[in-house]
């Protein structure tokens, strides 16, 4: 891996994004090199320039050392996530600072919390045994397509009381708004149609709760659309980016977390065979598989105010990157980062953050993925590899293919 001759990692350098054209790049997280193997990327990164420049995005400064990255994610007077919102208006509560981040979580969090994904759980398994039984009788399929990208989206539409029908358009949708970091020419045209019809969609959800609402304990669009702020309601364009970022945020991340699980097992079968004996262990493992290969590999922040860290001094306006999955391999927090340890305890990953922005869906993915594990290991006497697998680019870690061959066991034959 080459280096800047210019050592921008280096306290005092200039890192705004004003000067960032004249800084020369440190790493390329769309690299090969990156793509093929970004853990071993992110270890040098650590060692040799733990805050290193990229130009891709405008520029910014990633944080790779788990001790750091943490005193980011609590240091929300100076990296902010509401200075720059990705798509004009903040989508909240993910793009959005204390007080009105506080707001927002107080009113969505209970959508998401563990008693809720009890209430929920017979429907998730229902779901996970239908698209089982139509694959496992087949011996072979594209785990990605047949599975993994269509549980979360199924399961996310379930919990926003939208019709099950939509889910294979609202993945269509979620997958081409990922694209707008894919560097490719010809995916803005595709970004710009899916994300207008995601907003449009969005309206028009929003219209029809209003004309028709639900329970606001059980419906987050319609209480959303009866909510106020310091006695303001809340307004229309503010409610759709909150359920345009529900549409994608909401299974997305998910969906590259169960297909790293289940790429995981597929490679290992004794680990594979460990938890099909021990299915209690399964809830552990999981914990363990995604910080070993992390789904969402960064988050951003923007620069509130002139500030050191780490022994780099960040400037007023410039654009951070908290690299996730690079802190959860970081040897100086977690013993032996670097082997998937499936009984590790404790397990203070960052899959799914920290502090005020920690994932608020996080126990609806954890849940997901405990029961598509469960299904899959209890259905199947072993499964294995069949063909290459595709990966997603920076800044998810997930799968475009999942190819894999399977063997039912004989008594759910």
């Amino acid at each position: 891996m080459s280096h800047s001759s210019k050592p921008a990692q280096s306290a005092g350098a200039p890192s705004s994004q004003a000067d960032a054209g004249d800084r020369i790049p440190d790493w390329d997280p769309w690299s090969p090199e990156s793509k093929a193997d970004p853990y071993a990327v992110q270890a040098d990164l650590r060692e040799r320039c733990p805050f290193p420049f990229t130009d891709r995005l405008g520029g910014f400064t990633a944080i790779t050392r788990y001790a750091d990255i943490v005193q980011a994610v609590h240091d929300t007077q100076h990296f902010r996530n509401g200075l720059a919102p990705k798509l004009g208006r903040p989508m909240p509560p993910l793009e959005t600072d204390p007080p009105l981040h506080t707001v927002y979580r107080r009113l969505l969090q209970p959508f998401f919390n563990v008693p809720r994904m009890r209430t929920i759980e017979h429907q998730l398994r229902a779901f996970t045994v239908d698209l089982l039984e139509s694959l496992l009788p087949r011996g072979r399929a594209d785990f990605a397509e047949s599975f993994t990208f269509i549980l979360p989206v199924r399961a996310f539409c379930f919990l926003l009381n939208l019709p099950d029908t939509d889910w294979p358009q609202i993945k269509e949708w979620s997958r081409d708004a990922y694209t707008v970091y894919a560097h490719v020419p010809e995916y803005k045209e595709r970004f710009a149609a899916s994300n207008a019809a995601l907003y449009a969609y969005s309206h028009a959800l929003l219209e029809e709760r209003r004309r028709y609402p639900r329970d606001p304990t059980e419906d987050m669009t319609t209480l959303l659309s009866q909510s106020s702020i310091d006695g303001v309601p809340i307004d229309d364009d503010t409610i759709v980016g909150a359920i345009r970022l529900l549409l994608t945020a909401g299974h997305e991340s998910t969906n590259s977390g169960l297909a790293n699980c289940i790429l995981y097992l597929a490679l290992h079968p004794e680990s594979q065979a460990h938890l099909r004996a021990n299915p209690a262990a399964i809830p552990v493992a999981v914990e363990e598989m995604l910080r070993w290969d992390t789904p969402i590999m960064a988050m951003p922040r923007v620069v509130a105010k002139d500030v050191e860290l780490g022994g780099h001094q960040f400037k007023a306006g410039e654009s951070v990157y908290l690299h996730y999955s690079s802190g959860n391999r970081d040897a100086q927090k977690f013993p032996d980062a670097d082997s998937c340890v499936l009984d590790r305890k404790p397990n203070a990953h960052l899959v799914f953050g920290q502090g005020i922005h920690t994932c608020m869906g996080a126990p609806l993915a954890r849940i997901e993925i405990k029961l598509a594990l469960e299904e899959l290991l209890a259905r199947t006497s072993s499964f294995a590899l069949d063909g290459e697998v595709g990966r997603t680019i920076f800044h998810r870690r997930g799968v475009t293919s999942l190819p894999l061959r399977f063997e039912r066991r004989e008594s759910l034959s």
